[in-house]
C-alpha cells in the first residue's frame, strides 16, 4: 500500500461512523440501558464525552500519519508503519461508533430537555396516535395506546422518580413516573407492577411494569 493510499484509507475510516455492533462500552457510565443505575451524565457532559472522543480520533489519525512518515524515512519498518496504521484504524472505527452511540442516547429527547427518550414498551404490536379518540360516556382519551403482546415489558421514558402505582376501576393497576425533565408519565392498564415502589428512582429503560388489560380494558391488552 502507498502512503498517500494509506493515508486515504485512515481517513475514510476517521471520517465516518462504523455499524455500532462494534461499539466499545464504556464502563456503563450512561444511564439507558435496560438494568443501568441512576444516569450519572447530563446531556452536556455527554456531549462534552462526545467532543473527547472526537479529539481522541483525530490523535488516531496522525499516530497513523507519523508511523507512515518515519516509514518513509527510513526510521521504522514499513511491516511495523502498517501494524500501527491498521491499529489506529481500528480504535478510529471504534470511537467513530461510539460517538454515534452516545449521540443517539440524547438525540431522542435532546429538544425536550431529556438526558435519553426510550419508547415505553419493549414489544409493540400496533401503535397509532389515538388521543382524543372518543370514549364510553362521552368522553375522550386523554392517551395514546400502544397495543402489546401481554408481559411485554414497560420501559421508563426517562429518569426520574415512581411517584405513586395504583390500582382503579378504569385504569386498573398503574404507575405515574415523573421524569427529570418535569414531564409525568402514566403507565396504566398494566398486568404487573415492576420492583418499584413510589418514591424510587429509575433510570432511561428500566423497567417499570408489564403490559396487560386490567381496569376497563379487558380483552385488549394495551398501554
Amino acid at each position: 500500500m502507498s502512503v498517500v493510499a494509506a493515508l486515504m484509507l485512515t481517513t475514510s475510516i476517521l471520517s465516518f461512523s462504523v455499524a455500532p455492533a462494534v461499539a466499545q462500552p464504556l464502563d456503563g457510565r450512561i444511564a439507558g440501558e435496560v438494568g443501568a443505575s441512576p444516569p450519572t451524565q447530563s446531556i452536556a457532559s455527554i456531549r462534552r464525552e462526545v467532543s473527547t472522543l472526537r479529539s481522541e480520533m483525530a490523535e488516531y489519525g496522525r499516530v497513523a500519519q507519523r508511523a507512515l512518515a518515519a516509514a518513509d524515512r527510513g526510521d521504522l519498518d514499513r511491516g511495523a508503519a502498517n501494524e500501527v496504521v491498521l491499529s489506529a484504524m481500528t480504535h478510529a472505527a471504534h470511537t467513530a461508533a461510539e460517538i454515534a452511540r452516545l449521540t443517539a442516547l440524547v438525540s431522542g429527547g435532546a429538544e425536550f430537555g431529556l438526558v435519553m427518550a426510550v419508547f415505553p414498551v419493549g414489544e409493540v404490536s400496533e401503535f397509532i396516535d389515538s388521543w382524543g379518540f372518543g370514549r364510553s360516556g362521552g368522553r375522550r382519551h386523554k392517551g395514546t395506546d400502544i397495543l402489546a403482546p401481554r408481559g411485554a415489558e414497560l420501559l421508563a421514558v426517562e429518569s426520574g422518580q415512581i411517584q405513586r402505582q395504583s390500582n382503579s376501576r378504569l385504569g386498573g393497576l398503574s404507575v405515574y413516573l415523573l421524569g427529570d425533565s418535569g414531564a409525568r408519565y402514566y403507565y396504566t392498564h398494566l398486568e404487573e407492577l415492576g420492583p418499584q415502589q413510589a418514591g424510587d428512582l429509575v433510570a432511561a429503560g428500566d423497567l417499570v411494569g408489564f403490559v396487560g388489560d386490567s381496569g376497563n380494558a379487558r380483552g385488549t391488552t394495551h398501554l
